[in-house]
């Protein structure tokens, strides 16, 4: 009975929270605009408020969390994530990239690197694994390596544009325009 009540109390949540999305969505982006105007004090006041109102909104946001990460919270960051984790086991892959794109952010590339190679190991089919993992190889003077980091997403994500554009871009920045050519292409 106790677990039939706590679900019935979630589904009246889920309930709440979609009444607000919009709202929520609005002043997630007002804080994002803030913040790219230089008023990052006025972006984390917006947040803040956020989650006070709707925790489980922002537990779940890609964009909540990216405007967290982006104000340098990330310590507070990583402590909602394995917050999220705990109440949100469904959003699991989402939690994986996130920690990953924490690690990059605070600076810490071998952090970062360790954290995308769990990634791609339980969720081969996310491209952040692959893009966080090339921008942090590339960051540390290993190019051939974070090419074919690039590869490697490529070829499980042929799909995905963010990837092939930087696949393509990486053969231009070498030079090569013949490879080049055939990678826009």
């Amino acid at each position: 009975e106790r677990r039939r009540a706590l679900r019935e109390l979630r589904a009246i949540e889920r309930q709440d929270n979609q009444g607000y999305l919009g709202y929520f969505s609005d002043q997630i982006d007002a804080a994002t605009n803030a913040f790219s105007a230089g008023k990052a004090d006025q972006a984390l006041r917006i947040w803040r408020d956020m989650y006070t109102r709707y925790p489980d909104l922002c537990l779940i946001s890609v964009k909540a969390f990216g405007l967290l990460i982006d104000l340098g919270r990330h310590d507070e960051a990583d402590v909602l994530i394995q917050e999220g984790r705990r109440r949100y086991p469904r959003h699991r892959q989402l939690f994986a990239a996130l920690f990953a794109r924490v690690a990059y952010h605070r600076g810490d590339l071998d952090e970062a690197l360790n954290r995308c190679e769990k990634l791609r190991r339980t969720f081969s089919q996310v491209a952040d694994g692959y893009g966080i993992a090339a921008t942090c190889l590339s960051d540390l003077g290993r190019q051939d390596e974070a090419e074919a980091m690039l590869e490697l997403g490529v070829q499980k994500l042929p799909k995905n544009f963010d990837l092939s554009m930087r696949y393509a871009q990486a053969a231009t920045r070498r030079l090569d325009w013949l490879q080049g050519l055939q990678r826009w292409e």
